[in-house]
């Protein structure tokens, strides 16, 4: 394990050294610090396409097969002060520009229609995948500049059928049922995240000043108080009763603290991304895969 800011220091140099890779150029102006690695825009060679560096902190062996060919083990040097060097994985994917969706939660002028909408394409696309992002949630999904979404931290995807240890993410709390443990099948991970996202955003596309502080004050994202969670539920109902908005509405009815009904969600995301009625503001489209 390396000291991540060794690793800062190391991306803000000038001068980068690496085992295979030629012509590594950082942009230092978008480096960042998580928990496990550190990540940053960059271009390889002549190539001027936004690529995305994500630099770790330790080992891990399902990197590859999440990244294939392009996860480099050991690849970066990064050198102490004293002068020592130890060689550093790093896994490069392409760079998602735009903003992520937890920004436009505190802005009351967003297009909270809009967003409800595309996010439920990228739900219902995300339900039918094998491969399950399992740490679904708006700090996790980029809206991309066209308006469309995409989820980002890949170290998060996992596949059964993968001949792997046992995943490390588990979603986040408030974004996760609370019987979600690590023997949970992956694909009730994504469940419960996804139904909880589409309600928040439809509900806020109708009555922002009701919603908004159940958000603020975490009411929602507290699935451990039930008699809290219930009551903000019902609340969140009460907005689409009076919107006429039965899709939303009859999702809400599913949720619940402890999971979701995977097969009725199914068919609920469907009916909300190819069945919206009149009440809705904008005209739906089919799933988008590009994920």
């Amino acid at each position: 394990m390396v000291n991540k800011w060794l690793i800062i220091n190391t991306l803000s140099n000038e001068r980068i050294i690496t085992r295979t890779l030629r012509d590594l150029r950082i942009d230092t102006s978008t480096i960042n610090a998580g928990n496990l690695s550190v990540t940053a825009r960059c271009h390889l060679g002549v190539n001027m396409d936004d690529l995305l560096i994500k630099c770790y902190i330790s080992r891990d062996t399902n990197r590859k097969q999440i990244y294939g060919c392009m996860l480099f083990k050991e690849e970066l040097a990064v050198f102490s002060p004293s002068g020592n060097v130890e060689y550093i994985d790093i896994s490069i994917s392409r760079w998602v520009e735009g903003e992520v969706l937890s920004t436009f939660l505190d802005k009351p002028n967003s297009n909270f229609a809009e967003l409800s909408r595309r996010f439920d394409i990228l739900g219902y696309s995300l339900l039918q995948d094998e491969l399950v992002h399992c740490d679904i949630k708006p700090e996790n999904i980029v809206v991309n500049l066209d308006g469309s979404m995409s989820l980002i931290d890949n170290d998060a995807w996992w596949n059964e059928d993968w001949s792997s240890p046992e995943r490390h993410e588990l979603g986040t709390y408030g974004y996760r049922a609370i019987t979600s443990e690590k023997y949970t099948p992956a694909h009730y991970l994504k469940d419960y995240p996804i139904a909880l996202i589409s309600i928040i955003l439809a509900a806020l596309s109708w009555e922002y000043d009701t919603v908004r502080p159940l958000i603020h004050n975490e009411i929602l994202f507290n699935p451990g108080n039930d008699r809290r969670f219930h009551k903000a539920m019902e609340s969140i109902k009460g907005v689409f009763k009076r919107a006429g908005d039965d899709i939303h509405y009859a999702i809400c009815e599913i949720i619940t603290p402890r999971g979701i009904d995977g097969q009725q969600l199914m068919k609920r995301m469907h009916d909300s991304v190819y069945m919206r009625t009149s009440f809705e503001r904008s005209t739906g489209f089919g799933p988008i895969y590009d994920l």
